[in-house]
């Protein structure tokens, strides 16, 4: 790389000194001065000849001036950069290294421009996940808002289910409640074939509704199998 740096300045230099020697002489043309009197190149046009004849005296023209033959810009470069030391030196490097090393430029090149088409598509690539990703949050965030809205809606139906079974239970433990007041009062063997019309199960509640000794009189005035089906059903009830 260092040498192609150095390659790189001299043909800068070169140019550089080129375009300046050019720009001169076409400033002083321009401004009438002779080309021999240019300064750095006009040493490349010859003076023209002095003439020391008159005009003629028949009338026609005198001598005419000889034509300066112009040099190309190549010609004029060229010599001047041979008069200015250190210019235009030959090249330290031949021809078969100039071109391995013209030849490493375009591979470093070529492998320059694939890394970096490389690393294009990677983060085009990167991009698309980081907006796939993004979707997909955006989606889940959208699901769990509405988990978060069918939990509250569940939530919301349990407590109202909730209130009307307490409801209905109060309801229905008002209703054994009134009924028992019916078996509070009155001879106890009348009362127990009251209660076996309601069976066990129902009569536990008219059981669970009276005073303790209303309910050991009206269970002992049931008979011994009687007993054992409304105590148990009662036990039950209170467990």
């Amino acid at each position: 790389m260092q040498l192609n740096k150095i390659i790189e300045y001299a043909a800068y230099a070169i140019g550089g000194l080129a375009l300046f020697l050019a720009s001169l002489l076409v400033f002083a043309l321009a401004a009438g001065i002779p080309e021999h009197q240019v300064a750095i190149v006009g040493g490349l046009f010859p003076e023209p000849a002095p003439t020391t004849d008159t005009t003629p005296s028949d009338g026609s023209a005198g001598p005419v001036r000889p034509k300066i033959q112009a040099k190309s810009m190549e010609d004029v470069i060229a010599s001047t950069l041979g008069r200015i030391p250190g210019q235009a030196q030959a090249s330290p490097f031949a021809s078969s290294e100039l071109e391995a090393l013209v030849g490493d430029l375009k591979r470093l090149k070529l492998q320059y421009e694939d890394d970096v088409a490389r690393v294009t598509k990677k983060s085009t690539e990167l991009a698309e996940r980081d907006a796939a990703l993004g979707e997909r949050a955006a989606l889940l965030q959208d699901l769990m808002a509405q988990l978060d809205q069918r939990e509250g809606e569940i939530e919301l139906k349990q407590s109202e289910l909730k209130r009307d079974q307490d409801a209905a239970e109060e309801s229905e433990l008002a209703r054994w409640r009134k009924i028992a007041q019916a078996f509070k009062d009155g001879e106890p063997k009348s009362l127990a074939k009251r209660l076996l019309a309601y069976g066990p199960e129902e009569g536990a509640y008219i059981l669970f509704n009276l005073e303790d000794d209303q309910r050991t009189a009206l269970l002992v005035a049931l008979g011994d199998d009687d007993f054992k089906a409304f105590n148990d059903a009662y036990s039950a009830l209170g467990d």
